[in-house]
């Protein structure tokens, strides 16, 4: 995640989760968020979002149609309904190119979705190549909303501009997305023409678990719910996270627990 240092592999040190300043960089920008999002009441508002009729009752509706049915499903979980903007497809992107053995992947990070503004319009666009996979699409959608959020706070996040995608997608977790966010960070795919794999969002695997047990952590709530929708290296490793936070920063969370909202904190 952060960009000023070399970064730990895959699995886990077993000392720490992250590199120490990554973990401090996560919850100082927890902290951010939550002094000007509301504090714990707010963070409260938001469940943690499963892949579930629950969330996401089934839709006949098609194309363009159906990606508006999804970004009105997490408009309203993100309880942004009255913030107005517009969703708008993206030009088709070409196909992944294969050959006999090799499936050549998208850069990472490339662009499944915008945020931005079109005169006095907020305008968020999407790879319409997205609505045949809906977790791709939902953290998509809560990834550019949770830019529209961000950008109601003034001043940088922690870490300066470099950081602002980071955050925006600590605030995908803090918004109850992390699930999407965590299942959508790597993904490998083999086949008889060859294999593969891709990225969505800026967090890596590892990230994504330390967020969602952050959110877990600070809503005193057990790991077992998320777990169930987990890839099994991710669920095995969450309780590791809630065990570090546990026992090197329960101060800590503590402390953000008792944040007294900025007097212009803005709730969604």
């Amino acid at each position: 995640m952060h960009t000023h240092g070399a970064r730990m592999g895959w699995p886990f040190k077993a000392k720490s989760f992250l590199e120490p300043e990554d973990e401090a960089w996560h919850l100082d920008t927890w902290a951010w968020l939550l002094t000007h999002w509301g504090g714990l009441a707010d963070l409260k508002l938001s469940p943690l979002i499963t892949p579930t009729r629950e969330f996401f009752p089934p839709s006949e509706a098609k194309g363009h149609a159906r990606a508006e049915v999804a970004f009105e499903q997490v408009k309203t979980l993100a309880k942004m309904e009255s913030w107005a903007c517009r969703l708008e497809p993206q030009p088709e992107r070409a196909p992944l190119q294969v050959s006999r053995h090799v499936i050549l992947k998208p850069e990472r990070n490339a662009p499944l979705g915008t945020f931005g503004y079109e005169g006095q319009e907020v305008m968020i666009t999407y790879d319409p190549g997205l609505i045949d996979d809906p977790a791709s699409l939902v953290a998509t959608l809560a990834h550019e909303l949770s830019h529209y959020r961000i950008h109601s706070i003034p001043g940088e996040p922690p870490g300066g501009e470099e950081m602002d995608e980071f955050a925006t997608d600590l605030a995908v977790a803090y918004l109850g997305f992390g699930l999407f966010g965590a299942e959508t960070a790597f993904r490998f795919r083999a086949s008889n023409e060859g294999w593969g794999y891709s990225s969505q969002g800026y967090f890596r695997q590892e990230d994504w678990v330390f967020a969602l047990a952050t959110f877990l952590a600070l809503r005193d709530e057990a790991p077992d719910a998320a777990r169930k929708f987990m890839k099994p290296e991710l669920a095995a490793a969450l309780p590791k996270a809630m065990k570090r936070l546990q026992s090197a920063y329960s101060d800590r969370i503590g402390a953000m627990r008792a944040i007294v909202p900025s007097p212009k904190a803005e709730s969604a």
